[in-house]
């Protein structure tokens, strides 16, 4: 099910701050932070998982690594572009690019993307990065993000 509701600049903005000073924190440590700072659970469990995604996909963009237009969740897959909270996490990190934002500050986020990961393993183990084409991500949390 995607969302039609985007998120304001504010809200994403907060979320990336948030996200880039907590290193060593796991995803649901965040979205727990999201939640206690008054975000609804849907957006920041979509924030958690698509902030690095998104940056990722930024910074490789130019790279030649072939990234899927879906993903996939409780067996139903989605388009990335109808999701309104995607595309204005992707525009976010777009626009943080084109001001030079520091590489560090974008790889504090990318870096917490299993695409990044994947990507990053596979050149380690010596594919050409114009080789690597990702399949669809399979999201594991339900819309209202984790369990407590």
């Amino acid at each position: 099910m995607s969302t039609s509701e985007p998120p304001t600049e504010l809200q994403i903005a907060n979320a990336v701050l948030l996200i880039r000073r907590s290193q060593g924190k796991d995803d649901r440590s965040v979205f727990g932070d999201l939640v206690r700072a008054g975000m609804s659970r849907q957006l920041a469990a979509r924030l958690v998982e698509f902030l690095p995604m998104a940056y990722c996909r930024v910074m490789l963009q130019n790279s030649g690594v072939q990234f899927c237009n879906s993903y996939a969740r409780s067996s139903q897959t989605s388009v990335l572009d109808a999701d309104a909270i995607w595309v204005a996490a992707y525009q976010f990190a777009l626009i943080e690019v084109g001001r030079g934002v520091a590489r560090s500050d974008l790889l504090a986020i990318a870096g917490r993307s299993a695409e990044f990961q994947a990507v990053n393993e596979l050149l380690n183990r010596g594919s050409n990065i114009s080789d690597v084409r990702l399949t669809a991500p399979v999201l594991a949390w339900p819309e209202s993000g984790p369990d407590d």
